[in-house]
């Protein structure tokens, strides 16, 4: 798969669009089950802060 690079103007509009149309939740709640389902690995810190991240968008409500 080639890798696919984003201006940080883009990686902006791209994060403004995933929470605007409210899907920032779902992407981060699928990141959490692939990483407690074995399918994907990353450090605990990360992880930590993924979690972090899944609660205040959960409790924002996007």
């Amino acid at each position: 798969m080639e890798s696919l690079r984003l201006t940080e103007q883009e990686k902006e509009w791209l994060v403004e669009a995933v929470v605007n149309q409210r899907y920032a939740l779902e992407i981060v709640d699928a990141e959490l089950t692939d990483l407690e389902n074995g399918n994907t690995s990353m450090d605990e810190e990360k992880a930590k802060n993924l979690y972090k991240l899944y609660k205040k968008l959960h409790n924002s409500r996007l």
